[in-house]
């Protein structure tokens, strides 16, 4: 159920602000494991769904390519 709130909330979101929204990170395993390799996610386990969305948000902040 809370899933289900968190993307009502992410629609209206969306609905109110267009494409300023970012893109949303979803709970993975991988965010834990890595911090606890002391390391990020996206050098950890660089497929990994939360990789993967913190990298689309990079771009969309122009961060990096």
């Amino acid at each position: 159920m809370l899933e289900s709130k968190k993307l009502d909330m992410e629609k209206q979101l969306r609905e109110a602000y267009g494409d300023i929204v970012l893109e949303t990170v979803r709970d993975d395993v991988k965010v834990p494991e890595a911090y606890t390799a002391g390391q990020p996610v996206t050098l950890y386990s660089p497929t990994a769904s939360a990789a993967k969305a913190y990298t689309k948000i990079g771009r969309q902040m122009k961060l990096y390519r």
